[in-house]
């Protein structure tokens, strides 16, 4: 009977973990391939060619995201504002001002970069949210976001279940069976 209990807590316990794991949920934004080990002496490129890559897969998900989420702006006004009518310029002039105010002085980004990138993803948003639609992108934020915590609560419960259980267990077996020795 006590292994099956445990078993029946051994599965709900991964099946937590596992679904917390999904790509809605969880773990869907890490940086594969990027290393911090690459220096100018290394012998060949491999090592800043995987990081190369690694940050162009990183700056396509993010534009995406970027692209998404103003769209789903858009279309929320669309949704619950009967007089709205689409800016986007004005929605650009925001997402310029908005962005121009994280360049740091001799950044290796200058303003008119920043400018170029944000005229061409709110050109995007444009295409895109021409009328209302009935779906929403989906692009799920990235890991930082908002996290999916619950997961190492459950584990801690889980570890603190079991802890409790095996100190039952050598207690049970110090003072009911030490008759034996």
């Amino acid at each position: 009977m006590k292994e099956f209990f445990f078993i029946i807590l051994i599965i709900f316990c991964l099946s937590r973990f596992t679904r917390a794991q999904t790509y809605e949920t969880g773990d869907n934004d890490k940086l594969y391939g990027c290393s911090t080990k690459c220096t100018l002496e290394d012998s060949s490129l491999t090592c800043w060619n995987q990081t190369l890559t690694a940050f162009e897969h990183f700056l396509m998900d993010h534009m995406n995201f970027y692209v998404a989420v103003q769209t789903n702006i858009d279309q929320w006004h669309r949704r619950h504002d009967s007089n709205y009518s689409s800016n986007f310029k004005q929605m650009l002039s925001q997402s310029n001002k908005s962005m121009q105010s994280y360049i740091h002085k001799d950044d290796i980004i200058d303003s008119e970069m920043v400018s170029n990138v944000v005229t061409s993803l709110m050109n995007a948003v444009e295409n895109k949210s021409t009328k209302s639609f009935d779906w929403v992108w989906h692009y799920s934020c990235p890991i930082p976001c908002s996290y999916f915590h619950d997961t190492y609560f459950m584990m801690f419960l889980a570890s603190m279940f079991l802890n409790i259980a095996f100190l039952s267990a050598m207690a049970y077996e110090w003072f009911f069976n030490d008759d034996d020795d």
